[in-house]
């Protein structure tokens, strides 16, 4: 995470019901200090995202677009047990130029840290039920494993509430991991597969889409047809969206596709197949246009 810029914070494992209920987390499950030393640390944290934010809130002034993160433990009350259970998680705030950016930049950073995990088959479900912190409909809940699906986190917005209860002034986002479910979907050997002498072809799709459909499914369909014939690169270059696709409720979205093979030079004529295949499965699944033709 600090080789792609971000600063690693540390903090005591304490916390108050101020610092809580400032990111609208309950008091029900934490656990009180019997003799805390200040009014600031009469709780222990069951979440690193409110002084995260606190953090943020005091650092924001100095630093245009401040990103951070925590690695370390959280702790919750236990029923059948007088030791707290204690989880390690690893959390992160960032902006942008605007929430939007702040989300994409953010998520680009989290995908990354996953693949070098190697953490495989993930999936973003949309978060569409109430969050203490997280905005409705702009956060997503982290799901992978290969023969049943695990959460490992989630991100997204932090609520327009909860930033101006830590007086945060720029649109942030955040994530929120669980370290051990990480952990277990981790690849411990990586597989290495050799680089093509042969020079790629590099071509851009732009299609139109609801605004709703997401990016990470798509990129997934076209992955999956592309790399069946060879070996092949897809990014999520550009999303737009004026005001007419807007009234639409639509938004435009650019795949850039570098595909290769290793038995030879690719031409044209050698990917118009598949150009007309991804088209058309992508058309069919997410009720797309191709803007252009194929």
């Amino acid at each position: 995470l600090e080789g792609w810029g971000y600063t690693e914070v540390k903090t005591t494992s304490f916390t108050n019901e101020s610092e809580l209920r400032n990111a609208n987390l309950e008091l029900k499950n934490t656990l009180r200090v019997q003799n805390p030393l200040t009014e600031d640390a009469t709780l222990l944290r069951p979440s690193l995202v409110p002084k995260l934010l606190r953090i943020y809130s005091q650092n924001q002034k100095w630093h245009k677009n401040p990103a951070i993160f925590q690695l370390s433990r959280t702790f919750t009350s236990s029923k059948n047990n007088k030791l707290p259970t204690e989880s390690w998680k690893l959390a992160g705030l960032r902006t942008g130029k605007d929430e939007e950016s702040s989300f994409y930049q953010l998520k680009g950073t989290v995908e990354a840290l996953l693949a070098k995990l190697g953490v495989e088959n993930t999936k973003f479900k949309p978060l569409t039920e109430e969050s203490p912190f997280w905005k409705q409909n702009a956060s997503a809940k982290i799901l992978a494993g290969n023969e049943e699906l695990l959460e490992v986190g989630q991100l997204g917005i932090i609520k327009k509430t909860v930033q101006e209860n830590f007086k945060i002034e720029k649109g942030i986002a955040g994530f929120d991991l669980e370290v051990n479910n990480l952990l277990e979907n981790a690849r411990k050997f990586k597989t290495y597969q050799p680089i093509s002498p042969h020079p790629p072809v590099i071509e851009d799709l732009t299609f139109e889409v609801g605004e709703r459909s997401l990016v990470g499914n798509i990129k997934k369909t076209i992955e999956k047809l592309a790399n069946q014939d060879y070996q092949t690169e897809v990014t999520a270059k550009t999303i737009y969206q004026d005001n007419s696709l807007k009234k639409q409720e639509k938004k435009r979205i650019t795949f850039t596709l570098e595909y290769n093979s290793e038995k030879g030079s690719l031409s044209d004529k050698d990917i118009r197949p598949l150009r007309k295949k991804i088209v058309k499965t992508v058309k069919e699944k997410f009720e797309a246009e191709l803007t252009g033709s194929v």
